[in-house]
């Protein structure tokens, strides 16, 4: 009974993350608020077209890569390691993530079709390494992983990533599913609200971006990063960077549904503090 409850909660997770950001023809659940608050990111990274330019195929890099590519650039972190694996779809990856030059000196906040070959490169090669790094299931829209990236972020990135879960509302899984995930996808730490909130504010505080993941355990999912914070009127907003060239980027309350309607349900967030400072 234990083995197909747990069979269950992972095909669900699995769906989960199957589906990526809304488009522009949908309605959200929460529009951007007008606030004038500083936050940390000035790059606006995508996941498609040129940003692509390295992946098999000019598949998809995956909104985890996107939204951990820019913090990991923030923090101006190279990745280092090998790695081999098989997508899949049937891509072979295998290479050597230190194996490439990279200059800080060539990246830009943003890169299109006509920007220098140098910032082409520069910011599509990383983005690319680090989808590598974190195993994205090229040609899919998910990874090997299923929830958890963080440990492997440690492992290719000389930093600290930690990753905290948190639930709101019904969940549809008992206490004894929840405790099979969390030791098979390494989850140490589920906090309430409150404990966001002084995550959140600690992690900004010291000028560390957020990687945030809403969802609602069966049709949406989608990873970002909080790299500011604003509270009024008993409101807490948070300033997302959505991951998309822009599109969606500004000030939400964290504790609303922000996409769709239930990806209240589901809130991950990791934390990244660099060994070496800078």
């Amino acid at each position: 009974m234990k083995s197909i409850s747990l069979f269950s909660f992972f095909l669900l997770l699995t769906f989960q993350i199957t589906y990526s950001q809304i488009s522009a023809k949908q309605i959200p659940a929460q529009q951007p608020a007008r606030l004038k608050a500083a936050f940390l990111l000035k790059t606006n990274w995508d996941q498609w077209g040129t940003y692509a330019r390295y992946t098999p195929d000019n598949q998809v890099l995956g909104c985890w890569s996107t939204a951990l590519s820019q913090i990991l650039y923030y923090h101006r972190l190279k990745p280092f390691g090998t790695v081999s694996y098989t997508c899949s779809k049937g891509y072979i990856i295998k290479d050597t993530l230190s194996a490439y030059q990279l200059s800080w000196n060539d990246f830009r906040t943003s890169i299109e079709d006509n920007s220098a070959p140098k910032a082409i490169d520069a910011v599509a090669r990383y983005s690319y390494l680090t989808a590598l790094a974190i195993r994205k299931d090229f040609g899919t829209s998910k990874y090997l992983e299923m929830i958890n990236p963080a440990p492997l972020i440690a492992r290719h990135f000389d930093c600290k990533a930690t990753f905290y879960a948190s639930f709101t509302g019904n969940i549809p899984f008992s206490e004894e599913q929840m405790k099979l995930i969390a030791e098979k996808e390494q989850i140490q730490h589920v906090i309430d609200k409150a404990q966001v909130k002084l995550l959140i504010k600690n992690e900004i505080g010291h000028r560390r971006p957020v990687y945030f993941h809403m969802g609602n355990f069966t049709s949406y999912g989608h990873s970002t990063v909080i790299d500011g914070y604003f509270e009024r009127k008993n409101t807490f907003y948070v300033h997302i960077n959505y991951g998309a060239g822009g599109f969606r980027t500004g000030w939400y309350d964290l504790f609303k549904s922000i996409d769709v309607e239930d990806d209240i349900r589901l809130r991950a967030f990791i934390t990244i503090e660099p060994i070496n400072k800078r």
